[in-house]
């Protein structure tokens, strides 16, 4: 059987975390300490109105993130079949991704960092009249009736 290690994570609402840096996705905890109060947290947050996000509309980059297996495992354990979370995303005035950061964690790190690695190789349409814009961009995932290529539920 295999072991999910949990650690806490300190922040806004119990459960915020910054990716900062470049560390490995298989470094992270799979959960964070109290997925409960944490999805419970993560929840009220995104029940707000949603934040502005940028300025400009996405123009190029790949926007779906499959956990791996022991997030996924992770999720079905904690009883959730949808996370949703939200990153600030910085782009510079060409549309590059200058810099992301988890502003509202899904309570699964690992897949918090998945999100990040693959919005910073996204592309935005070039600003006019700015240098830099940041916004809010929200990400859900729902992994109800997901299916493995073999046909086999995730």
């Amino acid at each position: 059987m295999r072991a999910i290690w949990l650690i806490g994570l300190i922040g806004v609402a119990g459960c915020e975390e910054s990716t900062g840096g470049t560390a490995a996705t298989s470094t992270l905890s799979t959960v964070v300490s109290s997925p409960s109060k944490c999805i419970e947290a993560r929840d009220k947050a995104l029940a707000a109105p949603p934040p502005d996000g940028l300025p400009v509309e996405r123009v190029s980059g790949l926007s779906d993130v499959i956990p791996d297996q022991d997030t996924r495992t992770a999720i079905r354990t904690y009883g959730v079949n949808r996370i949703a979370s939200s990153f600030t995303v910085c782009v510079d005035a060409g549309g590059a991704v200058q810099h992301v950061d988890v502003k509202q964690t899904s309570c699964f790190p690992r897949y918090d960092r998945q999100v990040a690695d693959r919005m910073a190789t996204w592309r935005f349409a070039a600003l006019t009249g700015a240098a830099t814009a940041c916004g809010v961009v929200p990400f859900n995932y729902d992994q109800t009736d997901q299916r493995s290529p073999d046909g086999r539920a995730m």
